[in-house]
Parts: C-alpha cells; sequence; structure tokens
C-alpha cells in the first residue's frame, strides 16, 4: 500500500494541470452524497471552501482521516501524485494560491502477504477516480458505503459480481415519487432507504405510512458495474475471496 510520509517540500509550488486533476479527485471521491459538497461547499460534511485552514491540519486530516466518524484517511488510498493534486487542490480552495508544501510519498510498505491479484482487485474496487466504483455502494475492511450486501465470498464468479448476486432492489412508491431503493430500517413511524436513482446512492427518510414497496424496480447492476472489464472483475473476485479467507 502506499504510505505518505508529511515532508514539508518549502517553497514548492502545486502546477495548474495538478490542481485540475486534485479537483477531479475531489468530486469523485469527496463530494459524493455523503460527503462534502461540489467544490468544497456544504454537504453532510463540513465545508471545506474559503475556510483558510492551517495547511498540517489538511494534510493531516486528508492522510489519517478523523477517528469515529464519516471521514476517512486517504494515505493507503491515493498515490503520491493523487494525494499532492487533492492537496493542491484544497489548498486553492480554502483561499490559499495554489502552491504550499508537498508531501512525499514513500517507498511501498510490505503488502501483508496480499496477492499481486487480489492487490489489483483491491485498488479497482475503490478505484479513487472511476465514476461509479464498487465503493460506492459496497463496504469491505471498514472502506466504501454499505448499500448493498457484503460482496464478500470465498467462491464469487465473474457473474456473480457483474449481475449484483444477492442484491436486492425494490420499486419504492412515495406519492407520485416512484425510484428502486434499498431498505436501510423501518422503526419509529419513520423509513429509511437508499435512492438508487443516480449513483451514488441517496439515503431518504419518509413517513412509514407513506411508503409502498413493490417489485419491477428498472434497475440493473450490470449497468453500474459495466466500465469494470471482466479482467478487473476476475482480478476484484481475488481480492474478495482473499478477504473471505483471512
Amino acid at each position: 500500500m502506499k504510505i505518505l510520509a508529511l515532508v514539508c517540500v518549502a517553497g514548492a509550488a502545486f502546477a495548474q494541470a495538478d490542481v485540475e486533476a486534485g479537483g477531479r479527485i475531489f468530486k469523485q471521491t469527496c463530494s459524493v452524497g455523503y460527503c462534502h459538497g461540489a467544490g468544497g461547499g456544504a454537504g453532510r460534511a463540513p465545508v471545506l471552501a474559503g475556510r483558510g485552514l492551517a495547511q498540517s491540519y489538511l494534510a493531516k486530516t486528508v492522510a489519517e482521516g478523523i477517528p469515529n466518524t464519516g471521514m476517512p484517511g486517504f494515505k493507503s488510498r491515493l498515490s503520491g501524485a493523487d494525494y499532492n493534486a487533492v492537496m493542491g487542490y484544497l489548498l486553492k480552495i480554502n483561499g490559499a494560491a495554489a502552491a504550499g508544501p508537498i508531501f512525499e510519498p514513500v517507498k511501498d510498505a510490505p503488502a501483508s502477504a496480499l496477492p499481486a491479484m487480489a492487490r489489483k482487485g483491491k485498488g479497482l474496487f475503490f478505484d479513487p477516480v472511476r465514476g461509479t466504483r464498487c465503493g460506492t455502494c459496497h463496504a469491505v475492511e471498514a472502506w466504501g458505503q454499505a448499500v448493498g450486501p457484503n460482496p464478500v465470498g470465498a467462491s464469487l464468479q465473474v457473474a456473480d459480481l457483474r449481475n449484483g448476486k444477492g442484491t436486492q432492489v425494490q420499486l419504492a412508491r412515495v406519492g407520485a415519487d416512484t425510484f428502486p431503493a434499498v431498505l436501510i430500517e423501518s422503526k419509529g413511524g419513520r423509513t429509511k432507504v437508499f435512492d438508487l436513482t443516480l449513483p451514488p446512492p441517496v439515503a431518504r427518510s419518509f413517513d412509514t405510512k407513506d411508503v409502498r414497496f413493490s417489485g419491477g424496480a428498472n434497475w440493473k447492476h450490470s449497468e453500474l458495474v459495466k466500465s469494470y472489464s471482466d479482467a478487473d472483475l476476475t482480478a476484484i473476485a481475488e481480492y474478495l475471496k482473499w478477504v473471505a479467507q483471512n
């Protein structure tokens, strides 16, 4: 895995192309239904734009996350180049110029017995720059969003991953509004669901009496994973098998 050392290189600057790349990575990884708003604006996570946050605080938070919150650490998820790009973008939207410390990646740490194919599959499962990735809807090793079922299994095949084995999606009706949904919970007179109309899924809550479920949802798991080749899904299956066995 990639480990990032928080080493400041005095006077280093982020190239504009890197800042733009950081913006794309932020949009696809951090600015989703559960996290920061577009451009670092208001969302379920704190506003980042115009905050004037200290560079050292941003670096530590992006690298290590914030314990007991929805903010994960990215030091083992992003390459050095991608991490630097995101840092350049964050410094810019915070009101600083696109310049500041660069945080140098050190050599890869030992892979803790994770086989090469499984390691490739893990990277594909959580791919931070893929528009819709497996981690958008599934959680493994405490990463990702647990919308769909736990995908870990010792006998997975490409067809299982392509077709969404075990995924149960219903058609939800709330008044005139209909949408494919996964039930989160129904208690205390409230029903919570994930709305799967568009990725990433959005959590919604309704009065239980107003919600009706039925079959026939026009939703296909294969549409969400079409950017993955069979070779990609083979690697992802190897990763999920490895997790099941370790």
